[in-house]
């Protein structure tokens, strides 16, 4: 015959300091772990924004160049006059000088390096490194208000991220509903 011990109800909640440490240990790597996965989310989201900052210096320095540049300028116009290749990022008609179309490229290179600058900032709040894109969106109402023909190249022309183009259509859309 068996004979089963029943152990006092007392004894399955203690526990011995081996125990209590075991699962403060437990804890203390478990813990760990989530700040190091927390830490690894932060320093990607951050290599990321620097990756695209520096892709952005580099494009914006590529656009100075071309605005200092009076034969790049002309050749742009040549080609721009040509060309039909790239119909979305063609000058709007509003700023097209037909006394001297270099002054119309100029004013398209200008405004792309604003839409490049507004991007890499956007981008960097998409990735959650910015909280307050307020100023932003106040400063990019004032200029699609001031200049349509801006707003509608916004939308249209520069390689900008999705985030970005979501934005920009954000703001036209209020614009357009006041």
């Amino acid at each position: 015959m068996l004979h089963l011990k029943v152990a006092p109800e007392e004894s399955y909640l203690k526990l011995s300091t081996k125990q209590i440490i075991e699962y403060v240990g437990i804890l203390s790597i478990v813990a760990s772990l989530i700040f190091v996965g927390i830490q690894l989310r932060q320093e990607t989201r951050i290599a990321l924004a620097e990756v695209y900052s520096m892709r952005t210096e580099q494009r914006l320095a590529n656009l100075r160049t071309l605005l200092e540049s009076e034969i790049a300028i002309l050749e742009l116009v040549d080609y721009r006059q040509r060309s039909l290749m790239f119909p979305d990022y063609s000058i709007p008609e509003g700023w097209i000088n037909e006394e001297d179309p270099r002054i119309s490229e100029a004013r398209r290179i200008r405004n792309e390096l604003v839409i490049v600058s507004y991007d890499n900032v956007a981008y960097q709040s998409s990735l959650g490194l910015f909280s307050d894109l307020g100023p932003l969106r106040e400063s990019l109402s004032k200029m699609f208000s001031y200049d349509p023909s801006f707003m509608e190249y916004a939308l249209r022309g520069p390689r900008i991220s999705e985030f970005t183009r979501a934005l920009f259509t954000d703001i036209a859309t209020e614009i357009e509903n006041n």
